[in-house]
C-alpha cells in the first residue's frame, strides 16, 4: 500500500520506534517550504531561487489560485522565523507524469512565485544535486510538517521535523518494492527507526557534498501505513537536472 497522493511526515512507527526531532532552530534548513491550499498545509517543498519552488507533480492538481507557498516557516503557529508567503504565478509538472514505468513515475513539479522572495537568515535557496553521487554512506537529513505517529495515532506536528536517513542502493530498493515499482528516477531512503508519511510529499532529501548542503531527492510515496521497514521513494533530483534547467533556468 501506497502513501496516498492526497500529501504525505517524518513518523514514529506502531512498532515503538522514535519520531522524527523538533528542528532546534528557526532557518536551519532555510530552503524548506510549506505548499498550502486555502492556507493550510498540504506539501512540502524546496526553495531553489528568488521565484522558483521545487515540489511533487502529486501536490499540484488544484489550481494556482488555490494555493500559496510560505517560506521561512519553522511552526505553523508562525509563532517564530520570518515566514513570507507567495501568491503563485505559474505551475509547470513534469509532462510525463504518471507515464513509464515504476510506480508514480516522473513525479516532480516547478512553482513560480508571482513576487520575488527576500533572502535572510531563514531563507535561503538550496543547490540541485548535480549528478548521482550519493550514497549510503552519505550524511543525509529529510524534514517536513508531515504527520507523525505516537502509539497508534496519527499527530500533526506544529514545528517543523528533521530525521537523518539512509539511502538505500536501486537493488536494495527493488528488493522491497519489486523491480516493477522502481526507475532510475527514483532514490529511496530506509533507516529502520524514521521516515516520510503523508503531509511530506514534495519535501527535501538534502545531503552534504562537502560543506554544502545539496537536494537530492522531492518525497513522493511510500507505505501507506508509514511502515518504517518499508523504503521512502523520493524523485530523484539529479535524474531531472536538465529539465530543471530548461524549464526554470535554474
Amino acid at each position: 500500500m501506497y502513501f496516498s497522493h492526497d500529501y504525505l511526515t517524518i513518523f514514529v512507527s506502531v512498532c515503538g520506534c522514535d519520531v522524527g526531532d523538533d528542528v532546534d532552530s528557526p532557518g536551519k534548513y532555510p530552503w524548506q517550504g510549506s505548499l498550502q491550499k486555502y492556507g493550510s498545509h498540504i506539501c512540502g517543498g524546496s526553495l531553489i531561487s528568488t521565484q522558483w519552488f521545487l515540489t511533487a507533480a502529486h501536490c499540484v492538481t488544484a489550481s494556482a489560485s488555490t494555493m500559496t507557498v510560505v517560506v521561512g516557516l519553522h511552526d505553523m503557529k508562525q509563532r517564530f522565523g520570518t515566514p513570507e508567503r507567495h501568491s503563485i504565478k505559474q505551475i509547470i509538472s513534469h509532462e510525463s507524469y504518471g507515464s513509464g514505468a515504476g510506480s508514480y513515475p516522473n513525479d516532480i513539479a516547478l512553482i513560480q512565485l508571482s513576487s520575488s522572495v527576500s533572502y535572510n537568515e531563514h531563507v535561503q535557496p538550496i543547490a540541485l544535486a548535480e549528478s548521482d553521487i550519493f550514497t549510503g554512506s552519505s550524511e543525509c537529513v529529510i524534514s517536513g510538517w508531515g504527520y507523525m505517529i505516537e502509539g497508534r495515532y496519527f499527530v500533526i506536528p506544529d514545528v517543523l521535523q528533521e530525521a537523518s536517513t539512509t539511502i538505500l542502493s536501486e537493488s536494495d530498493c527493488k528488493g522491497s518494492w519489486g523491480s516493477s515499482s522502481i526507475n532510475s528516477g527514483h532514490i529511496c531512503l530506509r533507516n529502520g527507526q524514521t521516515g516520510a508519511c503523508m503531509g511530506d510529499s514534495g519535501g527535501p532529501l538534502a545531503c552534504k557534498n562537502g560543506a554544502s548542503w545539496e537536494l537530492v531527492g522531492a518525497t513522493s510515496w511510500g507505505s501507506g501505513s508509514c511502515n518504517v521497514n518499508m523504503p521512502s521513494v523520493y524523485t530523484k533530483v539529479s535524474y531531472f537536472r536538465d529539465w530543471v534547467k530548461a524549464t526554470s533556468g535554474v
